[in-house]
């Protein structure tokens, strides 16, 4: 009987020290109101809500999305975190600076052309002297097509002379080709490629302020390889033969051989446009003429005699009409085919004859001509703007300008286009679209 008292002490001792643990315990713990209980009900309810209560579906394809979009998430995360770690350096500004000056002595631009691709071209000006310009462009497109020059512009030598040193290198992987003649038939279209070097020096004098007078000495390396197309890819072995395809090509003067050639010319010129920009009134003259002699050979010898003539006349608010004309004379010297085809004259393209492909039409001569109606659309402070523009194109190709140019017809193009300008640097961009009679086409030039 003591044994069951004694038990019963021992068990009503425990209760009453955990019963006054408890008591203490929630003294020393703050008490949570109602709002705080609800909110964490709350809480728990939504929880479960969108987790438990969900389709098993939804949760599976959440999990999946989520480990599929993984390997793509984390590159993105290191992009965000590696772009803060070079805005930290300011290293883009740096090269900013480096390329760039406030003052205008440096300066980068984009450039863009059909013929030579996407590139740049970065000018230092008082490099030497306060006139001299060093000009470095470089540019590239699919096919290996690639262009590099380095100029170096009005170093003086003496009083009003100047020495121009020049050097390029060019790889036209894509060079279109539709027969000679006026008359050629676009659908012979086809492409050859041209790897053309070139070192030369130009002395030029300015006897009056806005004429010039240059003479030209220099060297030129001309490879032709077989081009690319859509029939028989350029797949990187230049040193390969033509494709069959283009057979019309290999019996051409020049093609499918190097040729060395030294080159001599003299060139004459006026300018009187009172702005580089958005010229509205003067003229532009030049004319030259140059020889050609082969070095490693004596298959290849001409003259070559080129004019140029630009008008620019001012109507109202504005509106000016472009005037221009001009034409190409070659001679051969050493026989009938001693001209590289490659030098022969060519029409079409955005710099003669718009609303055709490049180089649409090539022979020994040419004439063409050009009326353009442009009228501002935006000017800011006369420092920039873009002007729209309508244009209509006319030329002809020609075996003998003497005996050919009144025979035959002249191919005509139209066509409207946007010409954005820079006061100081001239024409920075051009679009154009032109129509002919055989293709719609798209010109774009960025920089040149």
């Amino acid at each position: 009987m003591r044994k069951i008292v004694s038990d019963f002490q021992q068990l009503f001792m425990l209760i009453s020290s955990g019963f006054i643990i408890l008591i203490s315990f929630n003294q020393l713990t703050p008490a949570y109101s109602a709002t705080q209980q609800s909110s964490s009900l709350d809480s728990i309810e939504t929880w479960k809500k969108n987790n438990l209560k969900r389709p098993v579906l939804e949760v599976i394809g959440e999990t999946t999305g989520d480990i599929v979009y993984l390997p793509f998430r984390l590159p993105l995360i290191g992009m965000r975190e590696s772009i803060k770690i070079i805005d930290n350096t300011k290293i883009i500004q740096q090269i900013n600076d480096l390329l760039e000056s406030d003052d205008g002595t440096r300066k980068l631009a984009f450039i863009a052309s059909p013929s030579t691709g996407l590139g740049g071209h970065y000018k230092q000006m008082k490099l030497v002297t306060d006139s001299t310009t060093i000009s470095l462009k470089a540019s590239a497109w699919a096919h290996r097509m690639q262009s590099y020059e380095l100029s170096l512009t009005n170093m003086p030598i003496y009083r009003s002379i100047f020495v121009e040193p020049l050097i390029s290198y060019q790889f036209l992987s894509t060079e279109p080709y539709f027969g000679l003649r006026d008359s050629s038939d676009y659908s012979y279209k086809s492409n050859f490629a041209l790897e053309k070097s070139i070192g030369e020096i130009n002395l030029v004098l300015y006897p009056v302020k806005s004429g010039y007078l240059k003479a030209t000495g220099g060297m030129e390396v001309n490879h032709t390889f077989r081009g690319y197309d859509t029939d028989y890819e350029f797949e990187g072995d230049i040193e390969s033969p033509w494709s069959p395809n283009l057979a019309p090509l290999n019996s051409l003067a020049g093609a499918g051989e190097s040729v060395q050639m030294t080159h001599l010319a003299i060139e004459a010129g006026i300018d009187t446009k009172n702005h580089i920009g958005i010229p509205s009134a003067g003229y532009e003259i030049n004319t030259s003429a140059g020889y050609y002699d082969q070095t490693n050979g004596d298959d290849y010898k001409f003259w070559l005699g080129t004019f140029n003539f630009t008008k620019y006349t001012h109507l109202i608010y504005k509106r000016v009409i472009v005037l221009r004309f001009g034409g190409e004379l070659r001679d051969p010297l050493a026989g009938d085919n001693s001209i590289p085809f490659y030098h022969w004259s060519s029409l079409g393209g955005t710099g003669s004859l718009r609303g055709f492909d490049r180089d649409r039409f090539r022979d020994k001569d040419a004439m063409y001509g050009s009326l353009e109606y442009r009228y501002p659309l935006r000017n800011y402070w006369d420092k920039f703007g873009l002007d729209f523009l309508y244009f209509v194109d006319g030329g002809k190709v020609m075996e003998d300008f003497q005996v050919d140019y009144s025979e035959g017809s002249y191919q005509i193009g139209f066509g409207f286009g946007l010409r954005a300008w820079n006061i100081d640097s001239g024409e920075t961009m051009k679009m154009e679209v032109g129509f002919s009679r055989e293709v719609v086409k798209v010109y774009f030039v960025l920089g040149l």
